[in-house]
């Protein structure tokens, strides 16, 4: 569906109003279709604007409102996997999952939080034979479940879920995917934060040296003149700017 494609985009881009408008008249548009005349296709078409427009709402400081979108886009694909046996649905149900586990974090619900990031763990860990793309979505569901662990005074606990996460991320780090640069300046950010809140220098300075010796090609990716070189690689552009303030912050 060309407006769902299109809020997610904009989201992509940070134009978060925009995405917002976009993905809400998608979700207009697929309701009485999906009424009429039901499909797998419109069904997960719908569930993607719905997240959209929720990752959106989260964006703009109205995480609260974007709960009942992520259940009911959890549900349609649960409906898919389950009820219908169509597991390929699972990776974007957990997809769904992750983003309301960083609503309800944002919300102070972290222990919510926690749940709802280890069920998109476990669906993804089920799905990973075969399709090593889902390694990066498992990484960013970790990286995230860390942080809400951090919110429950639990950093022992976070910590192995960042590591996790960027033994995940550095497996496929030499490719220098948009998806991958992404979750390795989130993983990086949040464990650096966390090893210098609680006075781990020797750990702090491990992370700096792998953010400043292994990570040229990524830094040069990141650093591109133009912020985003080439179209089929604009849904990385925010990606590569925070793994590029990243590196710059080391």
């Amino acid at each position: 569906m060309g407006l769902s494609n299109r809020g997610y985009y904009l989201h992509e881009l940070e134009h978060f109003a925009e995405a917002l408008a976009a993905g809400e008249q998608a979700i207009t548009l697929l309701r009485p279709l999906l009424a009429s005349e039901k499909s797998d296709e419109t069904t997960n078409c719908l569930a993607s604007a719905l997240t959209n427009v929720g990752d959106a709402l989260v964006r703009l400081h109205r995480a609260m409102e974007s709960l009942p979108l992520f259940d009911e886009a959890i549900a349609l694909r649960q409906e898919l996997a389950e009820n219908q046996g169509k597991r390929q649905f699972n990776k974007d149900r957990a997809w769904s999952l992750t983003n309301k586990g960083l609503a309800l974090a944002l919300l102070g619900q972290a222990a919510e939080a926690v749940a709802a990031h280890d069920e998109a763990i476990v669906l993804y860990q089920q799905d990973m034979a075969g399709q090593p793309h889902l390694s990066a979505m498992l990484a960013r569901a970790l990286v995230h479940k860390g942080a809400a662990l951090e919110q429950l005074d639990r950093p022992a606990d976070a910590d192995s879920s960042y590591l996790q996460s960027l033994d995940l991320l550095l497996a496929q780090a030499s490719e220098g995917k948009a998806v991958v640069l992404a979750g390795l300046a989130e993983a990086l950010r949040h464990r650096y934060t966390l090893l210098t809140r609680h006075d781990r220098p020797s750990e702090v300075a491990e992370v700096l040296s792998l953010v400043q010796s292994g990570s040229s090609r990524l830094s040069r990716t990141a650093r591109h003149p133009s912020g985003c070189p080439g179209i089929p690689q604009i849904p990385g552009c925010a990606g590569r700017r925070r793994f590029a303030a990243t590196l710059n912050t080391a």
